[in-house]
């Protein structure tokens, strides 16, 4: 839901972090986001490689 946008609504709740502590969690967070197309792309190398060696 933060990725689509809703990270300042979850971020203004009364138990969210502030200041530097939010931010850090945005850092944080950030790199989880490539976690799919990432897993995509190592995937289709992985079958691109495995195919070869079967023939």
């Amino acid at each position: 839901m933060a990725a689509c946008g809703g990270w300042n609504d979850e971020m203004s709740g009364a138990d969210a972090p502030k200041g530097g502590s939010a931010w850090l969690m945005t850092a944080c967070y950030a790199p989880l986001l490539a976690w799919g197309p990432l897993l995509a792309v190592v995937t289709v190398a992985y079958y691109r490689r495995r195919r070869g060696q079967q023939a």
